[in-house]
């Protein structure tokens, strides 16, 4: 799996724009303002914490022709918000992992070019790391934090049912798999090379707490699970 770039609130569609205005401009002038507001990062961000924007996805989610990284932001950051981890960085992370694990067809790109296009087992990411280069090493660790992060925040219930019907590893055992990878990218060189080192250490020390966030919220909505 490739590397996740956060950028959920860079790339907004031409039907995000029109959604966000329709939802917060009554007129047409208002919405001509607003939309040079959202080409303004920091202004941006706060039109997109707006209640108002996330109230209006919930009423009719099926009939939206938004991106799915802009409905993804918006529910993530505020599950996020509630759960106390307020870092947009972050919201902008776990937004564009899900965005891209709905779109599975590119995402499951093998790790070893041409060959397994999923990994769940981690000692199968060990191993590959024994023999792996640098870099290779970087995308492996952090496969395993996004791959582990995706499992126990979305479907939790069926590595529990795996457990009790087969003896495979708990929830706790995948939950530490992904934390560790998270902490091990973020110590990497490459970390720092590429301004990663600060959300991965975030994404390592509150795994467990996004993890909640994400149950709550895989169970109000079943956008990816159902």
């Amino acid at each position: 799996m490739r590397r996740i770039k956060p950028n959920c609130r860079e790339i907004l569609t031409e039907f995000d724009v029109d959604f966000i205005t329709s939802v917060l401009s009554p007129s047409a002038s208002q919405s001509k303002f607003l939309y040079h507001l959202l080409t303004d990062p920091q202004t941006r961000d706060h039109i997109l914490d707006d209640p108002d924007l996330y109230d209006a996805l919930q009423e009719s989610p099926c009939q939206l022709k938004v991106s799915l990284s802009f409905y993804f932001y918006i529910l993530v950051r505020k599950s996020l918000c509630e759960a106390g981890l307020n870092s947009r960085d972050l919201a902008d992370y776990i937004a564009t992992l899900l965005s891209e694990w709905a779109q599975s067809a590119h995402l499951r790109s093998s790790l070893t070019g041409g060959g397994r296009a999923c990994y769940e087992f981690a000692s199968e990411l060990w191993s590959l790391m024994a023999n792996a280069d640098e870099r290779s090493r970087y995308d492996i660790l952090v496969y395993m934090g996004n791959h582990y992060l995706f499992m126990t925040g979305v479907f939790p219930e069926h590595i529990r049912y795996r457990s009790q019907r087969s003896g495979s590893p708990r929830l706790k055992f995948y939950e530490a798999a992904g934390k560790r990878g998270f902490e091990l990218a973020a110590q990497h060189r490459l970390a720092l090379h590429h301004q990663m080192h600060d959300l991965y250490h975030l994404l390592a020390v509150a795994f467990t707490d996004i993890r909640h966030a994400l149950n709550d919220l895989s169970e109000r909505r079943t956008f990816i699970s159902g």
